[in-house]
């Protein structure tokens, strides 16, 4: 699992908006090499085992909504 993503990839946010003077620094450098790295070498995602419990979690704004879903504390699908 990626820890602290939402947080990561806020730094990101400003970039993907139309009109918007965008600098980037250090610290968005930074934030972008580690979320990389936690997305191509991090084990991210594993197979549900059917017949097992698993737990969903989520987390609501109002501009949108993250869901995850985790079996024996590991990512199954974000």
């Amino acid at each position: 699992m990626v820890q602290r993503y939402f947080i990561i990839v806020t730094l990101f946010v400003n970039v993907i908006e139309h009109d918007v003077k965008y600098n980037w620094i250090d610290e968005n450098q930074k934030a972008f090499k580690g979320l990389k790295y936690a997305l191509t070498y991090a084990h991210v995602l594993t197979l549900l085992i059917l017949g097992e419990p698993f737990e969903v979690i989520y987390d609501v704004s109002m501009v949108g909504i993250g869901v995850i879903i985790l079996q024996k504390c590991k990512l199954i699908v974000f």
